[in-house]
């Protein structure tokens, strides 16, 4: 499966339909990323911030963003938000592709990396590319320290 990595300059149909997909599953998240970027509150702009997309076959089949963390005026940290796979390709590592991505475009900007989930898969998930537990970050869950780790493995 080949998969590539599209940054989005604009919300299109794509990720709407990602949107529908994970309100049936039960998530919340990438509807909450249309209304917030439909709003202007988080579109992914400012310096060291991008929102990517994985696409197979020309359909888009992931999302995933990269923000400057906001607590405590943090600017050396950088927040993943809204991740989201299609399930008929998970398991086929787009998830990690486009973490990869994330990694990757985050160490050009900060020194540390932190995300929330609450979901168990997810967090296995992440421990397997080398994030550790954190409940010292505000509301964040996992920690990358970027000037230790480099994306890597078969995870």
């Amino acid at each position: 499966m080949d998969i590539s990595i599209v940054v989005l300059k604009e919300l299109d149909e794509g990720v709407h339909y990602l949107a529908d997909m994970s309100a049936s599953e039960g998530h919340r998240h990438i509807q909450t990323l249309v209304r917030e970027y439909q709003s202007g509150q988080n579109q992914f702009r400012a310096s060291g911030e991008i929102l990517l997309s994985a696409m197979v076959d020309g359909k888009m089949v992931g999302v995933c963003g990269l923000n400057r963390m906001t607590l405590e005026n943090n600017e050396d940290i950088g927040r993943v938000r809204r991740l989201y796979v299609l399930e008929t390709y998970r398991r086929y590592r787009v998830g990690k592709t486009l973490m990869t991505a994330i990694i990757h475009e985050a160490q050009r900007h900060y020194q540390a990396l932190v995300l929330y989930t609450n979901n168990p898969v997810a967090d296995a998930f992440y421990r397997n590319l080398g994030f550790i537990s954190c409940t010292t970050m505000g509301k964040s869950t996992h920690y990358l320290d970027l000037r230790e780790n480099r994306v890597g493995g078969d995870g």
